[in-house]
């Protein structure tokens, strides 16, 4: 039996990308709808609360609907919101932030800075899936292949190299399931990273891999821990660094890196904005990657700023001491630690170390435990980059109710097209806290 169709009309886009509409009081989670519609939906899963569906038939456009560029747009997962204008695409990401921040942070009157860059051709880092020979992305919601032939949201590296790969994969007679991934640096160097189950290529892919026009290196994982490298298997990256010089961060691929190459310098001077780095003060980073907000960090705050960076990765943070090293960072100006964010920051609390300046990057998740602890080294400020508006909420109420307050929020617009959020606040110590 069919569900019957029920009339919506859409209020505005929500965390994940659909629009929510209402039915009799009831709420309706429609992808690919936007503020304004009037759409005929269908429902595909029904909650206690709330029913997820599907757009039969859009009635009435809203005013902010606009024809999408990609012909796989709806049907491929990666994009949520190429049916709005860019104006309204901003307003929902930062609703999306505001209404996280107030349900799960209780935070409320914070009006965000947006900083954004292009809408099209930003994305320097992008994972296609494999199967049956042939190379896409995945359905929304599912595990479905749909093929593409391009991705108006790649880089230019990628977009020229993305029919390449797709012939090399199905000449090479790669059946998968496996992934690769494009990485492009701040250089433009162009690294093939690719991962399946044991034996998942055939001999002849790593030759035809290096041969495609662009591409600078590949690795590829062939079992356990083993990745076969070939040509140059690293991107690098330029940061502002000490004495005015940039700093060139070699960084492996496989790690973490921002998506957006073109705004990366904007969330940059963004951060340093917001943390406001002096001479002479102590500072601790958390999830330092390969150094990107670092050595920014020990540009603007010198002399004699001190930055202790804690990463859990070592491929990272060999790059950031390697990289360190090349700038002639001073061995007092900054310290590396290896190991899991929580088990240093306990470490750091027993020698009573204090800090003026904490500024965190956490992955999705955000600082989870970490977050309890940070008030004891006394920073009269707190910066927080996050990817993920539920998680950022949660760390910013565990530091309310520690006593610091956010004073400053940024909406850095690191993902056009889609409904993922890219934030910064700032929170400052309440002077009538008391001493940790």
């Amino acid at each position: 039996m069919i569900a019957p169709v029920s009339r919506l009309r859409i209020e505005k886009v929500v965390h994940g990308g659909a629009g929510l509409g209402r039915e009799e009081g009831r709420v309706w989670l429609v992808p690919y709808t936007a503020p304004g519609d009037l759409v005929e939906a269908r429902p595909v899963r029904e909650h206690a609360t709330y029913v997820e569906g599907t757009c039969e038939e859009v009635v009435e456009p809203g005013p902010d609907r606009v024809e999408p560029r990609c012909p796989w747009f709806g049907r491929c997962g990666g994009c949520h919101l190429q049916h709005l204008s860019r104006e309204a695409q901003v307003q929902a990401r930062r609703g999306i932030l505001l209404e996280s921040l107030r349900r799960f942070g209780r935070v409320e009157g914070l009006d965000p800075e947006v900083v954004a860059g292009d809408d099209w051709g930003y994305r320097g880092r992008m994972e296609f899936h494999v199967g049956a020979g042939r190379l896409g992305f995945f359905e929304r919601g599912s595990h479905d292949l749909v093929p593409v032939e391009d991705c108006p949201i790649a880089v230019p590296e990628i977009r020229r190299l993305i029919p390449d790969l797709g012939r090399a994969v199905a000449e090479a007679g790669v059946s998968g399931p496996a992934n690769l991934e494009v990485v492009v640096g701040a250089d433009a160097a162009v690294v093939v990273v690719g991962d399946g189950p044991p034996g998942w290529f055939p001999p002849t892919l790593p030759e035809r891999l290096t041969a495609l026009r662009g591409v600078s290196g590949i690795l590829l994982h062939t079992r356990g821990r083993y990745w076969l490298p070939m040509g140059r298997p690293t991107v690098g990256w330029d940061v502002p660094g000490p004495q005015g010089r940039d700093v060139r961060l070699d960084l492996d691929p496989r790690g973490f890196s921002q998506a957006n190459v073109g705004l990366n310098p904007r969330l940059i001077e963004t951060v340093m904005r917001l943390a406001a780095p002096r001479p002479g003060e102590q500072v601790l980073e958390l999830y330092a990657g390969a150094g990107n907000f670092t050595f920014p960090l020990l540009a603007a705050g010198a002399p004699e700023i001190r930055v202790t960076a804690i990463e859990a990765s070592r491929t990272a943070l060999a790059a950031l001491e390697q990289a360190g090293a090349e700038a002639g960072a001073t061995p007092g100006g900054l310290t590396t630690i290896a190991g899991k964010t929580e088990t240093v920051v306990r470490k750091l609390l027993d020698g009573r170390r204090r800090y003026d300046l904490v500024l965190a990057d956490p992955p999705r998740g955000g600082i989870a435990e970490a977050a309890r602890h940070l008030p004891r080294f006394g920073p009269t400020r707190i910066v927080l980059v996050s990817c993920e508006p539920a998680t950022l909420a949660r760390d910013t109420a565990t530091l309310v109710a520690a006593g610091y307050r956010p004073d400053a929020l940024v909406l850095v617009d690191m993902f056009p097209q889609t409904a993922h959020v890219e934030a910064v606040l700032r929170l400052v110590a309440d002077p009538d806290r008391g001493t940790p």
